[in-house]
């Protein structure tokens, strides 16, 4: 092995040598402080701060705390492992985290937005190839502490939180409006992913 051509990657807390996980696939390790992180991740911190560039001044705006990066963090890290372990290797953000202004100027938005908490993302899903991935593995879905909204009421995207919804259930309805695409799927699931 060429040792020009290895490149080592250091600990972001620590600021020693990271290794590959040895059983978490696409993950790194800091031998020394435990640390762990994807070593390619599929969504990107500034991809989902500023929703894939649409909204790139999301990145100097006051709003964007430490609290917002902590928590779009802890999101993304759940959201890539089970983006990863569904061996999907891309994802485009629709929406990722929103200023109040932004939330106010989308229909239909909840005024509570888990978006607004940098603790939900919207991934594009025009033709429902993810939702029925997804629907067919929700056991890693539970695995990782992901809910989503009803996809009747989310037909071409696909609504990821981390945050547990009021009922309790896996797959949620989000909103007392009528579906958008009812016949979207049947709308019931096993109970015990919830």
């Amino acid at each position: 092995m060429n040792l020009r051509q290895f490149t080592a990657k250091l600990c972001e807390k620590c600021g020693t040598y990271m290794i590959q996980h040895p059983t978490i696939h696409g993950y790194i390790k800091c031998h020394s402080c435990g640390y762990m992180k994807m070593e390619n991740p599929i969504i990107t911190l500034e991809n989902y701060i500023t929703s894939n560039s649409l909204h790139p001044e999301l990145l100097n705006d006051p709003g964007y705390t430490k609290e917002i990066q902590d928590n779009a963090n802890r999101l993304l890290d759940k959201v890539n492992a089970f983006l990863h372990e569904l061996n999907i290797s891309q994802a485009k953000v629709n929406s990722g985290w929103r200023s109040p202004t932004i939330n106010t100027s989308i229909p239909n938005a909840a005024k509570g937005s888990n978006h607004l908490k940098a603790l939900a993302v919207d991934l594009g899903d025009a033709n429902g190839e993810l939702r029925k991935i997804v629907l067919s593995k929700l056991d890693i879905a539970k695995k990782y502490g992901i809910y989503f909204e009803d996809m009747r009421w989310t037909p071409t995207w696909l609504h990821c939180q981390i945050v547990v919804p009021g009922s309790g259930k896996r797959i949620y309805i989000p909103s007392t409006a009528p579906a958008i695409k009812s016949d979207a799927w049947s709308g019931t699931y096993d109970s015990k992913f919830n």
